[in-house]
């Protein structure tokens, strides 16, 4: 897609001497002339070349993402264990706590204000037990899907209609004066 005036780049072919070179030019240039848009003509395999070079940055880039995800994942479940434990510990207090006052330790006052101490550390521990759940479940769920999806690629060599359609949002063509600038969109940003 032309970067400037949004209309889908025409494909055209030549010959030279030897071969046949296919390019895209501007649609709009091509209907309409430079009054409307300019040329950004680019030729097809400087346009693969350049897909190809950011798709394989961008399966690598998904590869560290998922190690990334993967060791969030695994601090969240290592803080989901220690909230439980404290739980655990508190409900323990509590029942302590209980047979203290039953055995005329401490008053009813002191029994009273401790416990509601322990509820307190106990509401606050199943709060961040949930949060650190949801975190986790929703960790880039879709996200992790895709990524993990990416890695079947590995290293591309050859360009196809299947992995592009997967992978690729648009391609933007721009014409400025030190040349062409293919800016690539993905479908799922890795930022």
């Amino acid at each position: 897609e032309c970067a400037d005036c949004g209309r889908a780049m025409a494909k055209t072919t030549y010959k030279t001497k030897n071969r046949k070179v296919i390019s895209y030019i501007c649609r709009s240039y091509r209907a309409y002339g430079s009054d409307i848009c300019t040329r950004h003509g680019v030729k097809s395999e400087i346009l693969e070349q350049a897909v190809l070079n950011k798709l394989n940055e961008y399966v690598a880039k998904a590869n560290v993402e998922i190690d990334a995800i993967k060791a969030k994942v695994s601090t969240r479940g290592t803080d989901i264990k220690k909230q439980e434990e404290k739980l655990a510990i508190i409900k323990q207090r509590k029942r302590k706590l209980f047979e203290t006052y039953s055995d005329g330790i401490i008053s009813k006052e002191e029994y009273i204000d401790i416990k509601s101490n322990y509820e307190e550390e106990e509401k606050q521990c199943k709060a961040l037990m949930e949060v650190a759940k949801q975190e986790e479940q929703s960790q880039g769920s879709e996200k992790m899907a895709w990524l993990e999806h990416l890695q079947k690629y590995h290293s591309i060599e050859k360009l196809d209609r299947g992995i592009l359609a997967e992978t690729l949002e648009k391609i933007y063509v721009k014409e400025d004066s030190e040349g062409i600038h293919i800016d690539i969109r993905f479908k799922f940003s890795l930022e």
